[in-house]
């Protein structure tokens, strides 16, 4: 067993937000030997449409144009309801992965996801936070001191009351990364339990032969899978060395064989996230990833 804060992982393997979008996805899960059911990320309004430009993969390599589309907290909240108590029957920790634009968007978030039967809220600070840039003009992993501020309203507002709060970064310069760090060790106390590192790489161009964006929808897309993992690598690396040992570190990014999770967890990771890959294989991506952990 793998303890992060207060919720217990059966192995060190879960499919992290990006893989249940909507609710069938997530009884699907639910289903397969990931640690976790991991949902999200979900915002206050609607956003998005899903017109099937969502997610561009070939195979080791996965980007996305402008996040997921997702219906909104309303649409969710009963489904969250219903994906919390099949969770606790399947005995798999349920965490909700919420987007916010403000630090009381990312409270109220958090504070339904709890109220709904969440073990843990992931607030997905990653760039752009899945919002549109008239809402927010820089992502929360982009500055420490928004961080700071949002962590001390959530130590008032939930400290003793709900579960337990990850945190999710996009990659950050070393300076960036260090303040965050600092942040979480000085304000977070005993309500963050765990980092997660990292988020899809911000505004990256993948291009079609004839020159056009391989996302359609924006010239610029999120970056995940095989080229994202040394970057991953290296921010959990740092994050552990810094942050203080009661709060775990959970690397994402380019997971498609063994090796990569035994990477990220020799680098200090508690456990490993994965999505393009459950994107490329399904669920049989657990048979040869860490088999005899998923089965023990």
């Amino acid at each position: 067993m793998i303890q992060i804060g207060n919720v217990l992982l059966k192995n060190p393997l879960f499919l992290a937000a990006g893989c249940a979008k909507h609710p069938d996805g997530a009884r699907k899960i639910l289903a397969s030997p990931s640690a976790a059911l991991v949902v999200g990320s979900i915002t206050t309004e609607p956003y998005g449409v899903d017109d099937g430009d969502v997610l561009w993969c070939d195979g080791a390599r996965s980007v996305t144009g402008f996040g997921f589309p997702n219906a909104g907290i309303d649409a969710w909240q009963s489904d969250l309801v219903e994906l919390a108590a099949a969770a606790q029957e399947a005995e798999k920790p349920f965490v909700v992965n919420v987007a916010g634009n403000s630090v009381e968007d990312y409270l109220n978030l958090a504070e339904r996801a709890f109220v709904a039967g969440a073990d843990a809220v992931e607030l997905n600070f990653a760039w752009p936070c899945l919002l549109s840039s008239r809402l927010v003009k820089h992502s929360f992993s982009d500055d420490p001191a928004a961080v700071t501020e949002l962590l001390r309203a959530a130590r008032h507002r939930f400290a003793g009351k709900h579960g337990d709060l990850w945190l999710k970064f996009s990659p950050m310069q070393p300076t960036i990364l260090e303040q965050m760090a600092a942040a979480i060790g000085e304000v977070g106390g005993k309500l963050v339990t765990a980092v997660a590192c990292c988020g899809p790489y911000p505004r990256t161009l993948f291009l079609e032969p004839d020159g056009s964006s391989v996302v359609g929808s924006d010239s610029f897309g999120q970056m995940s899978g095989e080229v994202l993992r040394p970057i991953a690598l290296g921010q959990v690396r740092q994050f552990r060395t810094l942050l203080p040992a009661e709060v775990s570190v959970i690397g994402i990014g380019g997971v498609s064989i063994r090796e990569h999770v035994d990477q990220y967890l020799y680098m200090g990771a508690a456990a490993v996230g994965l999505t393009t890959a459950y994107q490329v294989g399904g669920t049989s991506v657990f048979d040869y990833l860490f088999a005899e952990e998923v089965t023990a």
